[in-house]
């Protein structure tokens, strides 16, 4: 099955992008994946991003859309890193 979403930000259009479910699915129920830079390809050019949303559907185990913000490495960036005692 195949998983909408958007990658924004950077100071260059919003695009659609068509994911692997499973994937994603299971990569969201690892902490580390709400809170790291991710490498992803868009148009033949590497990109980094965070993840910034994402939506379940009510009753089943499936993700509906992932929104992903394109970010630069001499910017900041504000998110939220779950800590652990």
């Amino acid at each position: 099955d195949k998983l909408p979403g958007i990658v924004y930000g950077g100071n260059l259009p919003a695009t659609p992008i068509e994911l692997e479910h499973n994937p994603i699915f299971y990569a969201l129920r690892k902490e580390k994946f709400h809170a790291s830079i991710l490498t992803m390809e868009l148009d033949g050019k590497e990109e980094l991003v965070v993840l910034r949303a994402f939506q379940m559907h009510p009753y089943k185990p499936q993700v509906m859309h992932i929104d992903f913000q394109r970010i630069a490495a001499d910017e900041k960036v504000t998110m939220r890193v779950p800590l652990h005692f």
